[in-house]
């Protein structure tokens, strides 16, 4: 039998019977083997950027925006909104300027208390995550979750505008190997929820098309999102033209929609008093006509590399997308125009590269865009197909991996751990009832520490003359914790007063007001 075999297979060969049960066999099992290469390459890819994630994540209680969510969880947690502000003996807060005992992420009250300024979406996910795996895990859990259900969302949503398996998978490396997702993934901040939110609000007013219950789901994520960044509210236009409006759906939206609305009625209400409002204050002066020029020139700058140049080709999407419904592709549109539109006006849009996360929520409509035309190059050049999607693959990952590098994105979440380091050392160096001066410190402090904060950029030079004379009748010592951005004036404004260095934490400064706490004539 092993003797004729070399030969039966020559004969099969040469009679073409070999290679027509190859066909048959590929013809037979070839959809299953494609599907299950498709899977790994999927379960692949998340796997990769689940470690990636997983390993640079650091939701600490750091700047204004992380420490403001986490210190409006912990308040959530102990069911009190309004804080009572740490005040020195005999130096009420109104003895202070406006903002002298309070830190980042809070304004005062009139009876001694303050008030968060932040939206309670995202803090009440991580009290619901810190509630199941602890205080000290849960932040960085619920931040994983985050990023990871946004990159699976995106794909979906893709999967929803009729761009096939492997352009949908395309769509999820271009959002989450982007450098500003990963930057704004891995601290705790509503950027990337809020861009979750939106992408799943759009999944599910494309998915009641076919199944008018999906309405629900949309009408939730709709009002859900706006508890986490009340912008959100701006999807409503979008959606307008994606939802596939009849009396039935729109019912069912709406009741969706409740659960989030009234939260946010609910909350805005315990917290500031009003149903309607943020807590941000009045803000309008920080919004004009006047930034537009600025933030268009940033955006002109930043989203090619944000989105790799490609995304140029989104330009081309209302001439391709055939396949697509007419408001559908409407609706595309009109999703990136809205978020853009809103913050091209705003002040902090035009300052720097990672400000462009404002306009996270609405990245996936440039990606859809940019996909549907590279899906019509492809279809135009079939015999092309696998080598420019492979050398499109090449090209994303290697681009944002650089760009990665140069702005230090993975670095975001390791970079806010030095606050939670400082507050350690505070904790185990300095006195009990010590009294610290300190700006951008200062909601990790509340955060982290018991500790008596102040201002030093609110209060003057007759402020700190009273702190110093308060401090030594009650025996309590005063410390500055100072970034280096600060140091400079801040060791400037007070004259006469002797600092000298009482520790340092990576490039965090700690220094000790000497001299019986007196300043000196």
């Amino acid at each position: 039998m092993n003797t004729q075999q070399p030969a039966i297979i020559r004969r099969l060969a040469r009679t073409g019977t070999a290679a027509k049960l190859v066909r048959e066999f590929i013809a037979t099992n070839g959809p299953t083997i494609a599907r299950r290469t498709f899977l790994l390459r999927v379960l692949a890819a998340l796997f990769v950027f689940g470690v990636v994630i997983e390993r640079h994540v650091g939701a600490w209680a750091g700047s204004s925006d992380s420490s403001g969510y986490m210190n409006d969880a912990r308040l959530l947690d102990a069911r009190d909104v309004h804080p009572v502000q740490r005040t020195i003996a005999g130096i009420p807060p109104e003895k202070l300027p406006f903002m002298g005992y309070i830190p980042l992420g809070f304004l005062p009250m009139n009876n001694g208390r303050m008030y968060p300024t932040y939206p309670m979406g995202l803090p009440i996910e991580i009290l619901l995550g810190s509630r199941i795996f602890g205080w000290a895990a849960g932040p960085n859990i619920v931040a994983w979750m985050h990023a990871m259900a946004c990159i699976v969302a995106m794909y979906f949503l893709c999967r929803e505008f009729k761009l096939g398996q492997e352009m949908s998978l395309l769509g999820a490396l271009f959002l989450g190997s982007s450098s500003l997702f990963l930057f704004a993934s891995l601290q705790a901040m509503s950027d990337t929820p809020a861009a979750l939110w939106a992408i799943l609000a759009v999944l599910g007013c494309l998915k009641s098309e076919r199944r008018a219950s999906w309405a629900i789901f949309g009408g939730f994520c709709y009002g859900y999102g706006i508890l986490v960044r009340p912008t959100n509210i701006l999807m409503i236009v979008p959606i307008l033209f994606l939802f596939p409006w009849n009396l039935k759906k729109a019912i069912l939206f709406c009741i969706g929609a409740t659960p989030g609305s009234v939260c946010v009625v609910i909350m805005n209400h315990l917290v500031y008093g009003k149903s309607v409002t943020t807590g941000y204050g009045d803000f309008t002066s920080l919004f004009g006509l006047r930034y537009v020029d600025a933030s268009l020139r940033n955006y002109l700058s930043w989203i090619p590399v944000e989105m790799t140049p490609l995304i140029v080709l989104a330009l081309g999407f209302p001439f391709v997308a055939a396949n697509m419904r007419y408001w559908a592709r409407v609706g595309v549109i009109i999703w990136f125009a809205t978020f853009a539109s809103f913050y091209a006006t705003y002040y902090y849009t035009h300052e720097t590269w990672w400000y462009l996360r404002f306009l996270l929520p609405a990245f996936p409509a440039l990606i859809v865009g940019m996909l549907a035309v590279l899906a019509s190059f492809a279809e135009r050049s079939p015999s092309l197909k696998f080598a420019g999607y492979f050398l499109v693959i090449c090209f994303l990952l290697r681009w944002n991996v650089v760009w990665t590098r140069k702005l230090y994105a993975l670095e975001s979440g390791s970079g806010e751990k030095v606050y939670a380091e400082s507050c350690e050392f505070i904790k185990k160096s300095l006195p009990a009832n010590a009294v610290i001066l300190c700006m951008q410190e200062s909601g990790a402090i509340l955060y982290y520490t018991d500790h008596t904060i102040v201002r030093w950029d609110c209060i003057g030079e007759t402020d700190f003359q009273e702190i110093v004379s308060a401090c030594s009748k009650t025996g309590q010592q005063i410390y500055m914790v100072l970034f280096p951005f600060e140091e400079g004036a801040a060791l400037k404004k007070f004259s006469g007063a002797k600092w000298i260095s009482s520790g340092k934490v990576r490039f965090v400064d700690i220094w000790h007001l000497v001299g019986g706490n007196q300043v000196r004539s």
